[in-house]
């Protein structure tokens, strides 16, 4: 894993917005080095924050779901969905970087919309590591 937060821990995308609002700084950049002076996102990026914010909000279900580990299903359907989340955050990065590297004339844009759409994708890759290990618990004490 990177040093960066994003990549560490699964946080969505407004944080990274509030950050820039307050001077912030995400992984020793700027947060405006993510987000850009107007502020506005590609629908790509807002797509791709709300998947990473519903994975969160999955993997927040989960954990809490292990305190009662002898009625599995719930659990291992919880994780099912952020299987499925995180697919769908694959479908929505690969249709991203396409149009991006399609369309994007300005490099600078392409290279900052491009990192974005890396760091959040990389959240739900993570969500998806963590719903695999909590499977692997609901498994095993079962």
């Amino acid at each position: 894993m990177g040093s960066n937060m994003a990549e560490c821990h699964p946080v969505a995308f407004r944080w990274v917005a509030k950050a820039k609002l307050n001077g912030g700084k995400l992984g020793g950049l700027p947060a405006e080095v993510l987000v850009g002076d107007d502020g506005l996102k590609p629908e790509q990026a807002k797509q791709l924050a709300e998947i990473c914010q519903m994975c969160c909000d999955r993997v927040r279900a989960a954990v809490a779901l292990l305190t009662n580990i002898k009625q599995p299903e719930a659990i291992l359907k919880t994780c099912e969905e952020i299987d499925r989340l995180e697919s769908d955050a694959d479908r929505v990065m690969r249709s991203a970087m396409s149009k991006l590297f399609r369309d994007e004339a300005d490099v600078k844009q392409l290279i900052k919309l491009r990192t974005i759409y890396e760091l959040l994708e990389t959240i739900t890759d993570r969500c998806e590591d963590v719903a695999n290990i909590i499977e692997g618990i609901v498994l095993e004490n079962s």
